[in-house]
């Protein structure tokens, strides 16, 4: 038995369930499969179609066939591998790598400098072909010049232009401030960093030690870039420390540097005194003296008696450094400098010298000092400056000073010519108030601390319609002002105009004008609760240039205030009532609160409650009086409230008047 075919095979497409897309594409006669429109991978990366293969005896046979589309190459670009180029090194140097990222179509590429810029310092050195490497001949300096800027072109190896990639070079730095520290130091005295790099470098900058520096073991450094010396520095024993430091921006560029810290050459009394910040609370310990080298020996201290000695005291005294107390709240405005002499006498009272010492208040400011709601990223808040004693120490230098209380350090920016950046936006509704520290630091090296609150503004609210109208009495004679109109908005927008608009009850009111942002509201209709209880206009209040600010919908309520009933007869029994009803517009809300008014001429005569029943407390007598006026105030649910002027009338009753009760049976 043989296997064989059994041709010809016919070709047909098998409609399966599953979605398959056989009605997209054709079979020819000769069993080949077209697609009759133009594929695209971004909108479709795979089609199924069903096919059914049937041979000379009619059998058949089924199977599906994915077809995908094939992804377009990715267009040519150039992959740069350019490290921070460190201050101070030497040229020429390979400063990075361009790496070509091209299709295997286009095979082998060259490179070009543009000739402007910096080119004219630059050269390319290729080492493969499709990298080549970038070459400076000009020694690195942060302060000559710390950022290079070059154009590459990435060509074909015809010529044909493929990438016009523009390449920065960045010199970074990195300086201890400051670069030395006294010897005899206290156990954990710091010294801080600072690094730049290029004009892009974003901080904050993270600090860590690497593997190579020979003496980092003997230092702690955090990752702010404060290097804490654990131990007492001996300038005979050792003069100088090397260490070496990578700093790491926000934005992941990082430059590493071999930093010397020097060990300085003490002698005398070592004044440790930092600046002291205005406004401090007393006491204030405000520095320490140390004697320098004391090889053994003790010594005592004392505050000679004349200048500003009677503020201090001595604290922790030992046998060789003694601390100074301020005894008064400092203030830069009042004192900005304490002067006095400390005498160093040796422990069997042989004097050794005398110690001027001079103690500075320092303020430091920040103006302005609040940012604005919905600010623009990046807005500087304010600048800072510093002022100390009875003369400054320029240039100050600011850096965040991290004290507890969760100041809001992290989320600003300090720029190096001491401006506060806000780098985001500020929203009044979701927080009023950032807290930053700052300390600045003089040219000395002395530093003083403060605390900023930084409030958000409030945003001005939306401009509005203040209504002033109150309740107008029935009968009330036009014309009348029955309230008046004031316009809440902003100095920016300044006067403003209103107008009525022409409809509702539009016809019957006028606007009279009386400030720049009010006007009166004036009715031409007699008040008649009967004939009309309320009335409404809408009025626009607009800018001088016409812009509609507000559309205000007004109301204007007649109210109205009767006896029920509104007279009574003479001779009545003493503690007979009527009682008062309330009208105010549509808009009245019961329940209505009564009181009598100031200028009622009979409401001493009568007694009123506050559901409005009025009662009559004596005995009525037509002939002696016929008629009593009070005035009344009535007050509904809503507040809204309602004067009236009433007359109770006295009925004249003639005849005989039988008070007879009834009589008892039995």
């Amino acid at each position: 038995m043989r296997l064989r075919n059994n041709p010809p095979y016919s070709y047909s497409f098998w409609n399966v369930s599953g979605g398959l897309d056989n009605a997209l594409f054709r079979l020819t006669l000769d069993g080949s499969v077209v697609i009759p429109f133009v594929a695209h991978y971004e909108q479709r990366a795979m089609y199924t179609i069903g096919i059914r293969s049937t041979n000379a005896n009619g059998k058949h046979v089924d199977a599906v066939f994915e077809i995908p589309v094939i992804a377009p190459p990715p267009p040519p670009s150039v992959t740069q591998q350019i490290p921070v180029v460190t201050d101070g090194a030497r040229a020429p140097m390979v400063v990075g790598l361009l790496l070509a990222n091209v299709g295997a179509a286009v095979g082998a590429v060259q490179w070009e400098l543009l000739p402007f810029l910096d080119a004219d310092l630059f050269s390319l050195n290729d080492v493969s072909p499709t990298s080549t490497q970038l070459v400076l001949y000009q020694d690195a300096s942060f302060e000559v010049q710390p950022q290079y800027n070059v154009v590459v072109l990435l060509e074909t190896a015809a010529g044909d232009v493929l990438v016009e990639e523009a390449v920065s070079v960045l010199v970074g730095r990195i300086t201890l401030n400051p670069s030395s520290i006294d010897e005899n130091n206290a156990v954990g005295a710091f010294v801080s960093m600072d690094t730049g790099i290029g004009y892009v470098g974003t901080p904050p900058y993270t600090y860590e030690f690497l593997s190579y520096g020979p003496d980092n073991g003997l230092f702690e450094l955090d990752s702010n870039g404060t290097l804490v010396i654990p131990f007492v520095a001996d300038f005979e024993s050792r003069s100088s420390y090397a260490i070496a430091v990578r700093s790491t921006d926000a934005a992941g560029h990082h430059v590493d540097a071999n930093l010397t810290l020097a060990i300085n050459d003490i002698n005398g009394v070592w004044q440790s005194i930092d600046l002291v910040a205005d406004g401090a609370l007393s006491p204030v310990v405000v520095g320490t003296l140390t004697v320098a080298d004391p090889n053994g020996e003790e010594y005592t201290w004392e505050i000679l008696p004349f200048s500003d000695a009677d503020w201090f005291t001595l604290t922790n005294v030992t046998p060789t450094s003694t601390q100074l107390q301020l005894n008064e709240d400092p203030s830069f405005d009042i004192k900005p400098q304490y002067n006095f002499v400390v005498l160093l006498m040796t422990a069997l009272g042989d004097y050794v010298m005398e110690v001027d010492v001079a103690i500075s208040v320092a303020r430091i400011q920040l103006n302005p000092s609040s940012v604005d709601d919905q600010n623009v990223a990046n807005t500087t808040v304010g600048s800072l400056s510093t002022a100390e004693g009875l003369s400054n120490n320029p240039p100050y230098s600011y850096s965040f000073w991290n004290v507890s209380g969760g100041l809001d350090n992290a989320l600003f920016r300090l720029t190096l010519d001491g401006s506060v950046v806000i780098p985001f936006v500020a929203h009044y509704e979701q927080r009023a108030m950032y807290t930053i520290g700052i300390r600045s630091t003089n040219a000395n090296g002395k530093h003083v601390d403060a605390v900023f609150e930084i409030p958000v503004i409030a945003p001005p609210p939306p401009p509005s319609v203040t209504q002033q109208i109150p309740v107008v009495t029935d009968g009330a004679r036009a014309p009348m002002v029955v309230g008046l109109l004031l316009a809440n908005v902003g100095a920016a927008v300044g006067a403003v105009q209103w107008e009525l608009l022409p409809f509702l009850d539009a016809d019957l009111f006028s606007l009279n004008d009386v400030s720049p942002t009010s006007t009166q509201l004036v009715l031409y209709q007699d008040a008649s609760f009967e004939v009309q209880p309320q009335y409404n206009v809408v009025v626009l209040l607009e800018t001088a240039a016409g812009d509609v600010l507000v559309e205000e919908a007004v109301s204007v309520l007649v109210g109205r205030i009767t006896l029920n009933p509104s007279s009574i007869d003479e001779n009545n029994a003493v503690g007979a009532f009527v009682t008062m009803d309330t009208g105010i517009g549509y808009a009245g809300v019961p329940p209505y609160t009564y009181e009598f008014l100031s200028y009622g001429p009979d409401n001493g005569l009568f007694e009123l409650d506050s559901n409005g029943t009025l009662v009559i407390p004596f005995v009525a007598d037509f002939e002696s009086r016929s008629s009593y006026a009070i005035a009344v105030r009535s007050t509904d649910a809503a507040g809204h409230h309602v004067d009236a002027n009433l007359t109770l009338a006295i009925n004249d009753i003639n005849g005989v008047w039988q008070s007879i009760d009834l009589v008892a049976d039995g």
